[in-house]
């Protein structure tokens, strides 16, 4: 005889990941080469708690880390029966070399809190993002500072958030740059957020300092290096994921890695 059951269950989701990536090109000969990177944390259906931590390590001359920690914790908080996911993600003393420029970072640390109720879109606040800690980053040896704009605390639902974008013309002012896609137009006041692949997909860091300039946007691009994309963040109704550090390296050594990354959301079954 078969077993039913009334009663509502939430499937946990919910990833940690400190550091990943591959080698796609070295010195103009294809390589596709995965990166054996640090341990990462994920929930099950029923939540938990998942725990990792990483040993200093290297790959290749290319990349090499400090301490990691992964950790995946899945709630159902008695008070009101919301489904409670938390989510971090960190990577300490963090380099990444295309000879002979080296990009580095002290400490990465994401914190995502994803508060599911029974019915509506998740409260998903980013509570903690570090680029660099106390020593900071540095590219070709020259300090990297980032200006931070996130605008998760106020914000936690898409739908909250893509209200104020679509009413507020100052508001929509503020962030509609984030937004704008090369393969698109940006949307006009009043239009929908634009979408790749299901996700919203934006930034939490509105500005950067480097080399005695100021470049507004997220990504800053090096010749010789690549490009570094800082505080990613896609979006849909009931998910956020952020990647603190993600890099696009080109030159002699051709590589995608990710840094930093968090990712907590699940569903009411």
């Amino acid at each position: 005889m078969a077993i039913t059951t009334d009663q509502s269950r939430f499937v946990f989701r919910g990833n940690a990941m400190p550091f990943g990536g591959r080698v796609v090109n070295i010195g103009g000969t294809p390589v596709s080469k995965p990166i054996e990177g640090p341990p990462s944390s994920a929930l099950t259906v029923a939540g938990g708690r998942s725990y990792a931590t990483g040993k200093p390590s290297s790959f290749n001359n290319i990349f090499k880390w400090g301490d990691t920690v992964a950790e995946s914790v899945g709630l159902i908080r008695p008070a009101d029966n919301h489904a409670v996911t938390t989510v971090t993600s960190m990577v300490k003393s963090f380099a990444a070399t295309n000879a002979p420029i080296t990009f580095e970072a002290d400490v990465l640390k994401a914190v995502i809190v994803s508060d599911h109720p029974t019915r509506g879109q998740p409260s998903i606040k980013i509570t903690e993002a570090v680029f660099g800690g106390s020593v900071g980053m540095f590219l070709n040896g020259k300090r990297i500072v980032v200006e931070l704009d996130d605008f998760t605390p106020k914000f936690g639902t898409l739908a909250l958030f893509e209200s104020e974008y679509r009413t507020n013309n100052a508001f929509y002012t503020r962030y509609n740059g984030r937004f704008r896609r090369s393969s698109t137009k940006a949307p006009l006041l009043g239009e929908r957020l634009p979408r790749v692949g299901g996700y919203v997909s934006t930034s939490i860091v509105r500005s950067i300092q480097w080399n005695g300039k100021k470049i507004n946007g997220h990504v800053l691009p090096l010749t010789g290096f690549g490009k570094i994309y800082f505080g990613e963040l896609l979006m849909n109704e009931y998910n956020r994921r952020l990647t603190i550090i993600r890099l696009a390296m080109g030159s002699h050594i051709n590589a995608e890695s990710a840094c930093a990354e968090a990712d907590p959301n699940g569903s009411w079954d």
